[in-house]
This record gives C-alpha cells, sequence and structure tokens, in this order.
C-alpha cells in the first residue's frame, strides 16, 4: 500500500508566563491509502491537538510531518459548521467557490454525492431544518466536494444522541469506504474506534504519547453497527479499555 503521512516525533508546548505545558510528546504514525484509523485517550489528553496540527489548525512545537506528493487533505470538525443562511447545495459548493476552481462538472459530482447518500430531495433545505445525523452527512460530503485523499475526523458524533451515532457511524463509515478515501478520527467512544477502524492509537493521560497500536482483525469487514457483532469486539474492546487507565 501506498504511505500517504508520515508522523515523527511530534510534539507540542504550550507556553504560558509561569510555565510550560507538554500537550504532546514523541507522537509517530504513519497513514496508508485505504486506512481507517481511530486515535483514543483520556478526556483532555490532546487528541484533538493532534488533529489540529494535522490540519494546520494549530502550529508543531517540534517533529516532522511528511506527506507525500499530490496529496489533499480534509478535515471534518465537531461541529457540523454549515452556514445556515446557505442551502444544503451551497454549503456543499462553498469550498469549490472560495478555492476558485467550481465548474459545472464539479457541480454535478457533489449533486451526484448528495443524491447518493439520501439529501437528493434536501438540496435547496437550509441546515435548520435537518437533523443532526443529515447535518454531519452534509458536512462530510461538503468536504468531499474538495476530492481529499485523506480525512480527518474530529468527535463527529458527539453531540448526538445514541441511536443517531449508531445511524451515523454507519452513514460516515459508508461513505468513506465507498468513495475510496482514508481516515483519521479522533474519538473518545471505544465501540466507535473498535466498529470503525483498521488500526486503534490508544495515547496515555497528558502529555500524550501512544501507548499502543492495535490492528484490528475481523473476519468480515461490515458496517460499524454490524461489526458489534464479531467475536473479536468484546476482545479489543477489553485490551482498549485496560490501557486507557481511566481509572487511575
Amino acid at each position: 500500500m501506498k504511505e500517504i503521512l508520515s508522523v515523527n516525533d511530534l510534539r507540542k508546548i504550550y507556553h504560558t508566563p509561569k510555565q510550560e505545558i507538554f500537550a504532546v510528546d514523541n507522537f509517530s504514525f504513519r497513514v496508508f491509502d485505504g486506512d481507517f484509523i481511530s486515535i483514543v485517550g483520556p478526556s483532555g489528553c490532546g487528541k484533538s491537538t493532534i488533529l489540529s496540527i494535522l490540519v494546520g489548525i494549530e502550529e508543531k512545537s517540534s517533529g516532522k510531518i511528511e506527506i507525500a506528493d499530490n496529496i489533499k487533505i480534509g478535515y471534518m470538525p465537531q461541529d457540523d459548521a454549515l452556514f445556515e443562511w446557505l442551502n444544503v447545495l451551497d454549503n456543499c459548493l462553498l469550498p469549490l467557490k472560495i478555492k476558485h476552481v467550481l465548474t459545472k462538472e464539479r457541480k454535478e459530482y457533489v449533486i451526484k454525492l448528495l443524491k447518493k447518500y439520501g439529501l437528493g430531495s434536501f438540496l435547496n433545505s437550509y441546515p435548520q431544518n435537518l437533523s443532526g445525523g443529515m447535518r454531519q452527512r452534509v458536512s462530510l460530503i461538503r468536504i468531499l466536494a474538495t476530492n481529499p485523499d485523506v480525512i480527518f475526523v474530529d468527535e463527529p458524533f458527539s453531540a448526538l444522541d445514541y441511536q443517531s451515532r449508531l445511524i451515523l457511524s454507519d452513514d460516515v463509515y459508508r461513505i468513506i469506504k465507498n468513495e475510496g478515501k482514508s481516515a483519521v478520527m479522533v474519538t473518545h467512544s471505544i465501540e466507535e474506534a473498535v466498529t470503525m477502524s483498521d488500526t486503534v492509537i490508544v495515547l496515555s493521560k497528558r502529555p500524550c504519547t501512544i501507548k499502543k497500536i492495535i490492528q484490528i482483525k475481523r473476519k468480515e469487514n461490515k458496517l460499524p453497527t454490524e461489526n458489534r457483532k464479531d467475536e473479536n469486539y468484546g476482545y479489543y474492546y477489553d485490551m482498549i479499555w485496560k490501557e486507557l487507565d481511566l481509572h487511575d
């Protein structure tokens, strides 16, 4: 498989008038074409900080991030970040307009995606008229409009109720896999990590370092809700739970 991203010895230090605060220390991993990687760790350990650095929102303190030639990155934040005054189609076309690359063909591609994933009858609807799950689907399709190779996903289901989380986890997984994208997802949910990922990176408490990298093996890769029935699901869940040391 083609390596599309490598991170070596990433470190993030926040400086205050009185002290240095280490958020991330000695973080290294690689992403290959087609990977779905989840990063899990205790609350506040620095998971989202890592993602913010990788997508360029924050500066790293040290370390090396290498992206293969011609690889494009997409970012799906916790908040769907839809503009309430734009309809669904215009929200999805906005990145293309900003980059001045909107063409008839690209617009047709976005409309095709919206129709393909159950949003065809909502092209002219506004975000306030959509469910939370639908908003997140629109957010993901807006990212796909720019045709990224790897998508960084930050806690995409955190604001949803349990049933909606299950449905949307299937939706996000299906869309990413169907469109042939790689993904790196930050999540606090062990369930989501085990059922959606090929690889799970378990972080320590702050300053976060990698405690363990776990390769998820299944008899057959299905949708996340179905992967919960896999015979190895409980084994991986317990392994990650023990590594997190949440009761220390």
